[in-house]
């Protein structure tokens, strides 16, 4: 059980090590800008709904529709074009 913590969970098209590299990538930017109390997790489109009651937001590398969390894109996390752009719009979020 979490109390305080935040979770965000990460979700791709392409498989779980296409989420883990997103989900990595996130985690570690995160650290570094100081961001702590945050719960990376990675999820697929069977346990979505699932998970989805416990997270906070969501981080996909594809369209998502009908997920009651804010949803920010992945792809700048595999790719690096607007990067920073991406982060900034998930930590003011949080």
């Amino acid at each position: 059980m979490r109390y305080f913590m935040k979770q965000i969970l990460v979700i791709s098209g392409a498989g779980k090590q296409t989420s883990k590299t997103v989900a990595d990538k996130l985690t570690d930017m995160l650290s570094d800008r100081g961001v702590g109390e945050i719960d990376v997790k990675v999820t697929d489109l069977k346990n979505l709904k699932k998970d989805a009651a416990n997270g906070d937001m969501l981080v996909s590398t594809m369209l998502i529709d009908n997920c009651a969390l804010p949803v920010f894109s992945g792809l700048p996390f595999l790719t690096g074009i607007r990067l920073n752009e991406e982060l900034e719009k998930i930590v003011c979020a949080l």
